[in-house]
């Protein structure tokens, strides 16, 4: 396997800012490999080099011989241990900060056994789930209202002065769902 994609990672894009798209996407080689994932967010997939982060395009897989649906695979398995490798839970009041190293915070939005394994336990019938930034994502209990509004004043405090911004969404994990 190519050296450099064995290294990709699950990367969170805004696809769009205030209704306007943010990501053009081109259908030719030099194309970054985006796959949607909800209302104003996709995932691309990057490798991180010492110079900063390098999104995969469509020119990488077709050298290299995969397909999008391996190198997805391959992305998410090397994002669940980072994850399992460096993350940290904190609470604060009545909302909790997920930490991981400054990047890939807001991709574990996407890691399933995050929230069905290792956090369900936090919450009673589900999640409500903030990423404003790649580096920040929060969440509180579905029902807590107090903590929904907590979740949407950090959002808006990080889109008044915040940079790599996301979503000012609050989306919503119910547990019997995931």
């Amino acid at each position: 396997m190519d050296d450099f994609l064995s290294r990709a990672m699950v990367y969170v894009k805004a696809t769009q800012r205030d209704g306007e798209p943010s990501v053009v996407v081109a259908a030719d080689e030099s194309s970054p490999v985006l796959r949607p994932v909800a209302e104003g967010i996709a995932l691309a997939y990057v490798v991180d080099e010492p110079d900063g982060l390098v999104f995969i395009q469509k020119r990488h897989l077709l050298a290299a011989g995969m397909s999008d649906v391996e190198l997805h695979l391959l992305a998410m398995k090397n994002l669940g241990q980072l994850c399992a490798d460096q993350l940290q839970v904190k609470k604060h009041g009545l909302i909790y900060g997920i930490y991981l190293e400054g990047n890939f915070e807001a991709s574990l939005f996407v890691l399933q056994s995050l929230w069905k394994r290792d956090l369900a336990h936090l919450v009673d019938r589900g999640f409500a789930i903030c990423l404003p930034a790649r580096d920040i994502l929060a969440f509180c209990d579905i029902d807590s209202i107090e903590g929904v509004a907590t979740l949407k004043q950090m959002v808006d405090k990080v889109f008044e002065s915040g940079d790599h911004l996301l979503s000012k969404n609050i989306f919503k994990l119910v547990k019997a769902k995931l």
